[in-house]
């Protein structure tokens, strides 16, 4: 009998039967389809993912980084931090274009930052959109009001104070920093305690008041406002810097420095916070303290006048009076009439043995002092007479007099305001306008100027 040959798996007939078996399956049509088929739909899964990632990047993503830019906007808004909330109110307004709500909150941010022109266009641009009628009227009356026009819409803004109680931060916030613009101290006052009553656990509240208090020479009541707004907020670095001014104020120099160096561990490049530092290590000493300080100073940004006359006060005590002369005459430049400098250039001068270049800068102290002085009178008396245009006149030609323009001219505006037939006023405001070097406030206190009584 005929024995049948077995093969295995792994013999190398079995593989090549194998092989060739393969080999005749690649040849059948029926693969083909089946590769192609497959081949079809994997490129179609591909097509797909592209698709699905390329509408994600472009629906998607700009719409999670508007929600993320929105919430930073918020925080940034509950800080009062209204120039970094701008920049990530204006990353919403890319990623929602057609969004009112959003360009009406760029518009408040930027009237609340003090820009009024950025702020009419983003109003503008809200109300095209369909922003709420009665927020657009309200926004309107509060960019007045912020200029300084309060009295002409109190009656209208104390409606909304009424029908809208959400509202009623903002209106006061507008109210009170309107009424410090226009030099009207009694309303702003008035319209800071009526905001510290409603909302006592308010820091920005308490902040402004302190504010107005200062303006009114309230020294020792500013310092309080200044330490319940920091009780309210203990991260706020303007009423670390509103207290430390107020201690400086009454040669406090030791309480006043450590709300200072509470605000340059925050912010390291903090110029207002630094010369505070320099001007109470000057006294507390070593001199070396200082001189640090004022080093970190210059370095970070151009130094303002507050720091280039604390240098020459400094070179002064060194004994360097030369040297000190260059950096104070720098100092008088930049503000011509402070009384800190005239002294130290009158001292500088006497050092140098030039005699009667000190003796002038002796009377110019004295007829300084005068002026300040009676500037303080003048300011007590248009709180207990603020309907005086006479006395407003009188406190913006001090004003002019300590080269102090652009608060002069905002004395003079107020006076207008109370009486346009004032023409002492009229011809005191036209005489200092070319003074101011800002185009935006002649051309504002031109048109005030321009309008003719009845």
């Amino acid at each position: 009998m005929a024995t049948r040959s077995r093969t295995t798996a792994g013999s190398p007939s079995a593989t090549s039967s194998l092989t060739s078996g393969c080999a005749e399956a690649l040849r059948q049509p029926a693969f083909f389809a089946f590769v192609r088929a497959h081949l079809f739909l994997a490129g179609v899964v591909i097509v797909c993912s592209v698709l699905i990632g390329a509408v994600g990047s472009l629906v998607v993503y700009p719409q999670l980084a508007g929600l993320y830019h929105w919430r930073k906007a918020q925080q940034a808004l509950a800080q009062y931090d209204f120039l970094p909330a701008r920049g990530h109110l204006q990353r919403c307004r890319e990623a929602w274009p057609a969004s009112a709500d959003t360009c009406f909150l760029l518009a408040r941010t930027c009237r609340r930052g003090g820009d009024v022109e950025a702020a009419q266009t983003y109003l503008r641009e809200a109300e095209r959109l369909g922003e709420v009628p009665a927020l657009i009227e309200l926004e309107r009356l509060l960019l007045m009001a912020r200029a300084g026009v309060v009295q002409a819409f109190e009656e209208e803004l104390g409606r909304f104070l009424e029908t809208r109680p959400d509202e009623r931060p903002i209106i006061l916030e507008a109210l009170v920093l309107g009424s410090l613009q226009g030099n009207f101290l009694e309303d702003a006052y008035r319209w800071s305690t009526r905001w510290v009553t409603d909302t006592p656990d308010d820091g920005r509240s308490h902040l402004l008041r302190g504010q107005v208090l200062e303006r009114g020479l309230r020294y020792d009541l500013a310092a309080e406002a200044y330490q319940r707004a920091l009780e309210c907020n203990p991260d706020s670095l303007a009423a670390h810097l509103g207290i430390g001014e107020m201690f400086i104020r009454t040669g406090k120099y030791a309480e006043a420095l450590p709300h200072f160096q509470v605000c340059v561990q925050k912010e390291p490049q903090h110029t207002i916070a630094l010369l505070g530092m320099a001007r109470c290590q000057r006294y507390l000493g070593p001199p070396e303290a200082a001189w640090a300080t004022l080093e970190r100073l210059f370095n970070t940004s151009e130094p303002d006048p507050g720091a280039v006359l604390l240098r020459g006060q400094l070179e002064l005590e060194r004994g360097n009076a030369q040297e000190a002369l260059t950096w104070l005459k720098h100092a008088e430049r930049l503000q011509p009439s402070d009384l800190e400098t005239i002294q130290a250039l009158a001292n500088a001068l006497r050092l140098l043995d030039r005699k009667d270049e000190a003796q002038t800068y002796e009377e110019k102290r004295h007829q300084t002092e005068r002026d300040l002085r009676h500037m303080e009178e003048l300011t007590k008396e248009i709180i207990e007479n603020p309907r005086d245009a006479a006395l407003r006149c009188e406190a913006g030609t001090t004003l002019l007099r300590l080269g102090q323009d652009e608060q002069a001219v905002r004395w003079l505006a107020s006076a207008l305001l109370i009486d346009q037939h004032h023409q002492p006023t009229r011809k005191a405001l036209a005489a200092c306008l070319p003074k101011l070097g800002d185009p935006k406030l002649v051309e504002h206190y031109r048109r005030l100027l321009d309008h003719e009584p009845e």
